[in-house]
Protein backbone atom coordinates (compact mmCIF):
# COMPACT_ATOMS: atom_id res chain seq x y z
CA UNK A 1 0.00 0.00 0.00
CA UNK A 2 1.40 3.42 -0.32
CA UNK A 3 -0.61 5.30 2.28
CA UNK A 4 1.35 7.17 4.22
CA UNK A 5 -0.67 5.93 7.76
CA UNK A 6 0.12 2.05 7.92
CA UNK A 7 -2.97 0.36 7.56
CA UNK A 8 -4.32 -1.19 11.34
CA UNK A 9 -6.31 -5.04 11.80
CA UNK A 10 -7.34 -5.87 15.00
CA UNK A 11 -8.59 -9.42 15.21
CA UNK A 12 -10.84 -9.85 18.62
CA UNK A 13 -12.44 -13.34 17.61
CA UNK A 14 -12.12 -16.04 15.03
CA UNK A 15 -13.58 -19.19 13.81
CA UNK A 16 -13.02 -21.41 11.77
CA UNK A 17 -15.13 -24.72 11.43
CA UNK A 18 -15.03 -27.81 9.26
CA UNK A 19 -16.06 -31.00 9.84
CA UNK A 20 -12.83 -32.87 7.97
CA UNK A 21 -10.05 -32.20 5.36
CA UNK A 22 -13.12 -32.71 2.56
CA UNK A 23 -15.26 -30.71 3.39
CA UNK A 24 -16.11 -26.94 3.37
CA UNK A 25 -15.10 -24.48 5.92
CA UNK A 26 -16.65 -21.71 7.50
CA UNK A 27 -15.36 -18.49 8.72
CA UNK A 28 -16.29 -15.83 11.00
CA UNK A 29 -14.08 -13.36 12.34
CA UNK A 30 -14.42 -10.15 14.67
CA UNK A 31 -12.64 -7.27 14.76
CA UNK A 32 -11.82 -3.88 13.39
CA UNK A 33 -9.66 -2.14 10.23
CA UNK A 34 -8.30 1.43 10.57
CA UNK A 35 -9.93 1.13 13.74
CA UNK A 36 -13.14 0.75 12.12
CA UNK A 37 -15.30 -2.09 13.43
CA UNK A 38 -15.95 -5.10 10.91
CA UNK A 39 -17.24 -8.45 10.43
CA UNK A 40 -16.13 -11.26 8.00
CA UNK A 41 -17.82 -14.14 7.29
CA UNK A 42 -18.21 -16.98 4.82
CA UNK A 43 -17.31 -20.30 2.92
CA UNK A 44 -14.64 -21.73 1.12
CA UNK A 45 -13.65 -25.06 -0.23
CA UNK A 46 -12.24 -27.62 1.96
CA UNK A 47 -8.49 -27.85 3.55
CA UNK A 48 -7.58 -30.42 1.70
CA UNK A 49 -8.70 -28.25 -1.65
CA UNK A 50 -6.51 -25.51 -0.26
CA UNK A 51 -3.19 -27.74 0.30
CA UNK A 52 -3.67 -29.34 -3.44
CA UNK A 53 -2.91 -25.82 -5.17
CA UNK A 54 -3.42 -27.08 -8.70
CA UNK A 55 -6.66 -25.56 -9.26
CA UNK A 56 -7.68 -22.04 -7.98
CA UNK A 57 -9.46 -22.31 -4.32
CA UNK A 58 -13.31 -20.96 -4.18
CA UNK A 59 -14.22 -18.82 -1.74
CA UNK A 60 -17.58 -16.63 -1.35
CA UNK A 61 -17.31 -14.20 1.51
CA UNK A 62 -19.18 -11.12 3.24
CA UNK A 63 -17.13 -7.84 4.68
CA UNK A 64 -19.19 -5.79 6.56
CA UNK A 65 -18.84 -2.54 8.95
CA UNK A 66 -18.82 0.84 9.16
CA UNK A 67 -21.59 1.20 7.21
CA UNK A 68 -20.04 -0.54 3.97
CA UNK A 69 -20.56 -3.86 2.87
CA UNK A 70 -18.24 -5.92 0.45
CA UNK A 71 -19.83 -9.61 -0.80
CA UNK A 72 -17.22 -11.35 -3.06
CA UNK A 73 -18.15 -14.94 -4.85
CA UNK A 74 -15.23 -16.50 -6.86
CA UNK A 75 -12.33 -18.20 -7.03
CA UNK A 76 -8.62 -17.49 -6.29
CA UNK A 77 -5.02 -18.90 -7.02
CA UNK A 78 -3.13 -17.92 -4.21
CA UNK A 79 -5.93 -17.23 -1.23
CA UNK A 80 -3.90 -16.79 1.44
CA UNK A 81 -2.05 -13.48 0.26
CA UNK A 82 -5.89 -12.56 -1.78
CA UNK A 83 -4.50 -12.84 -5.30
CA UNK A 84 -4.95 -14.71 -8.37
CA UNK A 85 -8.41 -13.42 -7.66
CA UNK A 86 -11.25 -13.79 -10.13
CA UNK A 87 -15.49 -13.68 -9.87
CA UNK A 88 -18.31 -11.56 -8.83
CA UNK A 89 -17.95 -8.83 -6.57
CA UNK A 90 -20.71 -6.37 -5.03
CA UNK A 91 -19.79 -3.23 -3.02
CA UNK A 92 -22.38 -1.00 -1.32
CA UNK A 93 -20.75 2.24 0.85
CA UNK A 94 -23.49 4.39 2.52
CA UNK A 95 -20.94 7.44 2.54
CA UNK A 96 -17.74 7.47 0.51
CA UNK A 97 -15.48 9.65 2.29
CA UNK A 98 -15.92 7.76 5.50
CA UNK A 99 -14.86 4.61 3.12
CA UNK A 100 -11.82 6.82 2.15
CA UNK A 101 -10.92 7.13 5.47
CA UNK A 102 -10.95 3.86 5.95
CA UNK A 103 -8.15 2.87 3.10
CA UNK A 104 -5.94 5.97 4.95
CA UNK A 105 -6.74 8.24 1.95
CA UNK A 106 -8.87 12.17 3.19
CA UNK A 107 -12.28 13.10 0.85
CA UNK A 108 -14.96 14.68 1.51
CA UNK A 109 -18.51 12.81 0.45
CA UNK A 110 -20.95 12.67 2.14
CA UNK A 111 -22.77 10.61 -0.73
CA UNK A 112 -23.91 6.23 -1.09
CA UNK A 113 -22.58 4.20 -3.78
CA UNK A 114 -23.09 0.99 -4.87
CA UNK A 115 -21.68 -1.22 -7.69
CA UNK A 116 -21.46 -4.98 -8.70
CA UNK A 117 -19.64 -6.37 -12.18
CA UNK A 118 -16.57 -8.55 -12.35
CA UNK A 119 -13.68 -8.47 -10.05
CA UNK A 120 -10.01 -9.72 -10.22
CA UNK A 121 -6.42 -8.84 -8.43
CA UNK A 122 -3.06 -9.84 -9.94
CA UNK A 123 -0.63 -8.31 -8.30
CA UNK A 124 -1.14 -4.64 -7.35
CA UNK A 125 -3.72 -4.20 -9.87
CA UNK A 126 -7.27 -4.58 -8.75
CA UNK A 127 -10.17 -4.53 -11.16
CA UNK A 128 -14.51 -3.77 -11.36
CA UNK A 129 -15.67 -3.98 -15.02
CA UNK A 130 -18.94 -4.82 -16.34
CA UNK A 131 -20.09 -2.86 -13.65
CA UNK A 132 -23.31 -1.55 -12.30
CA UNK A 133 -24.94 0.56 -9.75
CA UNK A 134 -26.29 4.08 -8.25
CA UNK A 135 -23.97 7.34 -7.07
CA UNK A 136 -26.41 8.53 -4.85
CA UNK A 137 -29.92 8.36 -6.18
CA UNK A 138 -27.95 8.04 -10.25
CA UNK A 139 -27.58 5.10 -11.96
CA UNK A 140 -23.88 4.49 -13.30
CA UNK A 141 -22.18 1.76 -15.29
CA UNK A 142 -18.39 1.35 -15.94
CA UNK A 143 -15.39 0.09 -14.66
CA UNK A 144 -12.83 0.98 -12.02
CA UNK A 145 -9.25 -0.19 -11.59
CA UNK A 146 -6.59 0.43 -8.79
CA UNK A 147 -2.92 0.04 -9.26
CA UNK A 148 -1.18 0.27 -5.78
CA UNK A 149 1.85 2.03 -6.13
CA UNK A 150 5.51 1.19 -3.77
CA UNK A 151 5.55 2.04 -0.29
CA UNK A 152 5.34 6.44 -0.54
CA UNK A 153 4.25 6.26 -3.42
CA UNK A 154 0.81 7.09 -4.99
CA UNK A 155 -1.62 4.45 -5.91
CA UNK A 156 -3.46 4.91 -9.01
CA UNK A 157 -7.63 4.68 -9.61
CA UNK A 158 -8.36 4.51 -13.04
CA UNK A 159 -11.61 4.80 -13.92
CA UNK A 160 -14.85 5.07 -16.88
CA UNK A 161 -17.96 6.15 -16.28
CA UNK A 162 -21.52 6.28 -17.68
CA UNK A 163 -24.73 7.82 -16.33
CA UNK A 164 -27.87 8.23 -18.25
CA UNK A 165 -28.64 11.48 -15.83
CA UNK A 166 -26.14 12.77 -13.07
CA UNK A 167 -27.39 15.53 -10.58
CA UNK A 168 -24.59 18.06 -10.11
CA UNK A 169 -25.96 19.71 -7.32
CA UNK A 170 -26.41 16.63 -5.02
CA UNK A 171 -23.02 15.58 -6.11
CA UNK A 172 -21.31 19.08 -5.06
CA UNK A 173 -23.16 19.25 -1.95
CA UNK A 174 -22.09 15.59 -0.94
CA UNK A 175 -18.26 16.95 -1.04
CA UNK A 176 -19.06 19.97 0.84
CA UNK A 177 -18.76 21.00 4.20
CA UNK A 178 -22.17 19.80 5.97
CA UNK A 179 -22.95 23.55 7.34
CA UNK A 180 -22.81 24.64 3.55
CA UNK A 181 -24.50 21.23 1.73
CA UNK A 182 -27.69 23.03 1.82
CA UNK A 183 -26.55 26.21 1.09
CA UNK A 184 -26.06 27.91 -2.86
CA UNK A 185 -22.36 27.43 -3.57
CA UNK A 186 -20.23 29.85 -3.76
CA UNK A 187 -17.64 29.45 -6.21
CA UNK A 188 -15.98 32.59 -5.62
CA UNK A 189 -14.99 31.23 -2.18
CA UNK A 190 -13.67 27.91 -4.24
CA UNK A 191 -9.73 27.16 -2.84
CA UNK A 192 -7.51 26.38 -4.98
CA UNK A 193 -4.86 25.65 -2.96
CA UNK A 194 -3.68 21.82 -3.24
CA UNK A 195 -1.83 19.38 -1.13
CA UNK A 196 1.22 18.29 -2.52
CA UNK A 197 1.17 15.02 -0.10
CA UNK A 198 1.65 11.38 -1.73
CA UNK A 199 -2.07 11.28 -2.15
CA UNK A 200 -3.95 8.60 -4.64
CA UNK A 201 -3.86 9.94 -8.13
CA UNK A 202 -7.37 9.89 -9.81
CA UNK A 203 -7.34 9.23 -13.63
CA UNK A 204 -10.61 9.06 -15.42
CA UNK A 205 -13.26 9.58 -17.92
CA UNK A 206 -17.18 10.13 -17.09
CA UNK A 207 -20.06 10.70 -19.25
CA UNK A 208 -23.03 12.04 -18.94
CA UNK A 209 -26.31 11.66 -21.02
CA UNK A 210 -27.93 14.32 -19.35
CA UNK A 211 -26.56 16.65 -16.20
CA UNK A 212 -28.55 18.52 -13.87
CA UNK A 213 -27.92 21.78 -11.86
CA UNK A 214 -30.75 23.20 -10.54
CA UNK A 215 -33.02 24.42 -13.34
CA UNK A 216 -29.71 23.91 -16.05
CA UNK A 217 -29.81 21.22 -18.20
CA UNK A 218 -27.11 19.43 -20.27
CA UNK A 219 -26.82 16.96 -22.45
CA UNK A 220 -23.72 14.79 -23.99
CA UNK A 221 -21.47 16.29 -20.62
CA UNK A 222 -18.00 14.47 -20.87
CA UNK A 223 -14.99 14.99 -18.25
CA UNK A 224 -11.35 13.60 -18.55
CA UNK A 225 -9.17 14.31 -16.68
CA UNK A 226 -6.61 13.65 -13.41
CA UNK A 227 -5.54 14.74 -9.98
CA UNK A 228 -3.32 13.60 -7.87
CA UNK A 229 -0.50 15.20 -5.40
CA UNK A 230 -0.14 18.84 -6.47
CA UNK A 231 -2.14 19.17 -9.59
CA UNK A 232 -5.07 19.04 -11.37
CA UNK A 233 -5.57 18.57 -15.11
CA UNK A 234 -9.21 18.81 -17.20
CA UNK A 235 -7.91 17.29 -20.70
CA UNK A 236 -11.82 17.80 -21.57
CA UNK A 237 -14.92 19.11 -20.61
CA UNK A 238 -17.55 19.40 -23.27
CA UNK A 239 -21.37 19.77 -23.38
CA UNK A 240 -24.57 20.49 -25.16
CA UNK A 241 -26.58 23.73 -23.66
CA UNK A 242 -28.63 26.49 -24.97
CA UNK A 243 -28.36 24.73 -28.22
CA UNK A 244 -24.81 24.68 -28.50
CA UNK A 245 -21.68 23.31 -27.62
CA UNK A 246 -19.29 24.08 -25.22
CA UNK A 247 -15.71 23.08 -24.59
CA UNK A 248 -13.24 23.75 -22.09
CA UNK A 249 -10.05 22.51 -20.80
CA UNK A 250 -7.94 23.01 -17.20
CA UNK A 251 -4.91 22.94 -15.41
CA UNK A 252 -4.07 23.84 -11.39
CA UNK A 253 -0.37 22.91 -10.31
CA UNK A 254 0.80 23.95 -7.13
CA UNK A 255 3.13 26.86 -6.77
CA UNK A 256 5.35 28.25 -4.20
CA UNK A 257 3.03 30.62 -2.84
CA UNK A 258 -0.84 29.83 -4.71
CA UNK A 259 -1.44 27.53 -7.29
CA UNK A 260 -1.39 28.21 -10.86
CA UNK A 261 -4.37 28.51 -13.10
CA UNK A 262 -4.84 28.19 -16.84
CA UNK A 263 -8.13 28.07 -18.40
CA UNK A 264 -9.93 27.91 -21.86
CA UNK A 265 -13.29 27.82 -22.91
CA UNK A 266 -15.11 27.74 -26.60
CA UNK A 267 -18.85 27.55 -27.11
CA UNK A 268 -20.41 27.48 -30.93
CA UNK A 269 -23.81 28.12 -31.47
CA UNK A 270 -25.30 29.14 -28.61
CA UNK A 271 -28.98 30.10 -28.76
CA UNK A 272 -28.77 33.33 -26.83
CA UNK A 273 -32.75 34.15 -26.11
CA UNK A 274 -32.17 30.23 -24.86
CA UNK A 275 -29.76 30.67 -22.50
CA UNK A 276 -31.78 34.22 -21.30
CA UNK A 277 -34.85 32.14 -20.87
CA UNK A 278 -32.71 29.39 -18.60
CA UNK A 279 -31.00 31.62 -16.82
CA UNK A 280 -34.33 33.76 -16.02
CA UNK A 281 -34.01 36.41 -17.66
CA UNK A 282 -36.10 38.62 -20.26
CA UNK A 283 -35.86 37.46 -23.98
CA UNK A 284 -38.44 39.62 -25.95
CA UNK A 285 -35.34 41.52 -26.88
CA UNK A 286 -32.27 39.33 -27.75
CA UNK A 287 -32.41 36.68 -30.17
CA UNK A 288 -29.90 35.15 -32.17
CA UNK A 289 -26.79 32.32 -31.74
CA UNK A 290 -22.96 32.94 -30.10
CA UNK A 291 -19.86 31.87 -30.84
CA UNK A 292 -16.34 32.60 -28.72
CA UNK A 293 -13.30 31.62 -26.97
Amino acid sequence: SSDLNDLRIDLQQMRVLATDDNQPVKLNVVGAYNCAPAQLSGTTQSFAALHDGTTPFGVDFSLMGDGTQIEFSGRMTNPLDFDGVSGHGRISIGDLGKFTRLLGAEARAAISLSLAGAFTRNGDDWLLSEATGKLGGDTVGGKLALHEGARKTSDRLTLALEFPRLDLQRLLAAVRPPAQASQRPDFGSLSLRLDEGNGIVVDGRVRAAEAVFDRLHFADAVLQGRAGPGEIAVDQLAFVFAGGRTAATAAIRAATLASHVVITLDFTGTDVGQLARMLGGATDEIAGRLDGG
